[in-house]
């Protein structure tokens, strides 16, 4: 794929989570939080080198994949029918480590917020960002709802996606309120997310069944 607007997007984000890691290691404790519970209290701490680096080699490794799905996938050229939604996707897990790793940076530097609240924006807006995605995916073996009966039947996926893709951006909305009752901030984030799956597994299945019959 030659570079387009999304990829300098990404190698923005790659750049803006060099400078955050940076200024966390010259600006951090020796000893960070990099894990909290529901409730926004941090439960797990670890050496500064361990917690600054770990995001940054996921954002490698992930780039890195996300760029070979394509030349490894037996349906990769479907995936050339919606790169740039594909090139969209990318950008937006990336940019959610990235925020994730601004999170853990202010937080041990000593800024007051809740963990918990600050993480509903990303998670609505990736949500959100993976139901443009879906309802637009080609039928491929990585990116998408991938079950038995979309892998086996290239209709059943296009109407899969074309019907869950808009509750994946419900899901995003219904998230955000997260920030307005933070004590459901699990279930607001999470409930959504898996009965759209739920509900896309057994779509899918029916679609499949009905096509049969």
């Amino acid at each position: 794929m030659e570079l387009e607007k999304q990829d300098y997007i990404t190698a923005g984000i790659g750049a803006l989570l060099a400078v955050l890691t940076i200024y966390g290691w010259f600006n951090l404790p020796d000893q960070i939080a990099i894990h909290f519970n529901a409730a926004g209290q941090p439960d797990n701490f670890t050496s500064k080198t361990t917690g600054l680096l770990l995001l940054p080699a996921m954002f490698l490794g992930l780039y890195g994949l996300f760029k070979v799905l394509p030349s490894i996938d037996p349906l990769g050229d479907n995936i050339q029918e919606f790169k740039d939604q594909y090139r969209t996707i990318i950008a937006a897990v990336l940019g959610f480590l990235t925020y994730i790793q601004a999170l853990i940076v202010f937080w041990n530097l000593g800024y007051s917020f809740s963990i918990s609240q600050a993480l509903v924006p990303g998670i609505a807006a990736l949500y959100y960002i993976m139901g443009i995605v879906i309802s637009e995916a080609r039928q491929n073996w990585f990116i998408g709802i991938r079950t038995p009966w979309t892998l086996s039947d290239e209709e059943v996926w296009n109407k899969t996606h074309e019907r869950c893709g808009p509750l994946f951006k419900a899901a995003g909305l219904i998230a955000l309120l997260g920030l307005a009752l933070p004590e459901y901030f699990i279930f607001f984030t999470v409930a959504p997310a898996m009965i759209v799956s739920v509900y896309a597994t057994v779509y899918s299945y029916m679609e499949f069944r009905r096509k049969q019959d």
